[in-house]
């Protein structure tokens, strides 16, 4: 076998092992602590104003001991010690709990390594772009012993700094643990098949398409249009499952936009308004100010 012939870095911090091929992040491990964690949640918090994240990446987590709670497209989910949870892009998440003993590993894969893994597991693809899906189960001790020194192969692998196939060794990595997920959650079952209603499949696509067309669109009425149904109906499910309405929901992905943009401190404020499909600067500013009582510029003084 030859050497890696792409650019390979890595870079390492307190809490996490990122592999950089030819200058993109292609795949990052996290080990955090409660305290990790809530430092995350309310880094997050404090450049955007939400305590919810909308997940850019798709992500895969082993909570090694204690227990988290959380809001996952509305919906509370409890995860406990020695438990896998997956979540794909386009999730919005909410922390609500965790315990102070919580450990986690946690691994966040680029768009690009997800495709060219699950491109070879037709069974997965389908699942993979499906913005939003996530899922929970405890593992039993040979999963867990499985699952846990897959994360340490690499992450020792990544340490050794004369081992020269660490692209191949990262990728077989990913494929693996693909795998496995694969087979833990079952999702080579069509990703409808679960579902407990008509209204919870309403309620996911909605979030799928606010992934999807939130940096254009931001009247109920084109969500209700793109799935069949009333905006009255729409909102009726969404305050079902969420305790919010429609507006809300889109309401909070544009502002998550926004902010997002805001904290890269390279775009002025016209850029924000024409990326996001604003009419006008002034119709952009009304809609900030109405939501969060300031202008955009005041907002970047005195927030980010």
């Amino acid at each position: 076998m030859k050497k890696d012939s792409s650019n390979i870095e890595i870079q390492q911090k307190s809490t996490c092992t990122s592999l950089y091929i030819d200058g993109k992040e292609y795949l990052s491990i996290y080990s955090y602590t409660a305290d990790d964690i809530q430092n995350l949640i309310d880094n997050n918090k404090n450049a955007t104003n939400n305590r919810r994240m909308r997940l850019n990446h798709p992500i895969s987590a082993i909570v090694k001991q204690g227990g988290i709670k959380m809001d996952v497209n509305g919906k509370t989910i409890n995860i406990c010690g020695r438990s896998m949870f997956y979540c794909t892009t386009g999730a919005v998440i909410d922390l609500l709990q965790i315990t102070p003993d919580t450990q986690l590993q946690m691994m966040s894969l680029s768009h690009e390594a997800m495709m060219t893994s699950y491109n070879k597991f037709n069974i997965y693809v389908n699942i993979v772009k499906m913005s939003g899906a996530y899922g929970v189960k405890p593992l039993e001790d040979i999963r867990y012993e499985h699952f846990t020194s897959l994360y340490d192969e690499w992450l020792h692998a990544m340490s050794i700094k004369d081992f020269n196939y660490k692209y191949y060794f990262s990728t077989s990595f990913i494929d693996i643990f693909s795998l496995g997920i694969v087979s833990l959650f079952h999702l080579h079952i069509e990703p409808t098949a679960n579902l407990a209603s008509k209204q919870e499949k309403i309620f996911n696509d909605f979030i799928k398409l606010l992934n999807k067309h939130a940096n254009r669109e931001r009247e109920v009425q084109f969500y209700a249009d793109k799935l069949g149904i009333t905006p009255k109906y729409l909102s009726t499910i969404t305050i079902e499952y969420s305790n919010k309405n429609a507006s809300k929901w889109i309401e909070e992905y544009v502002m998550t936009l926004i902010v997002s943009l805001m904290c890269e401190k390279c775009y002025r404020i016209s850029d924000i308004a024409e990326m996001l499909n604003f009419p006008t600067q002034s119709f952009f500013g009304r809609y900030f100010k109405r939501i969060t009582g300031m202008s955009p510029r005041q907002y970047m003084l005195t927030q980010l």
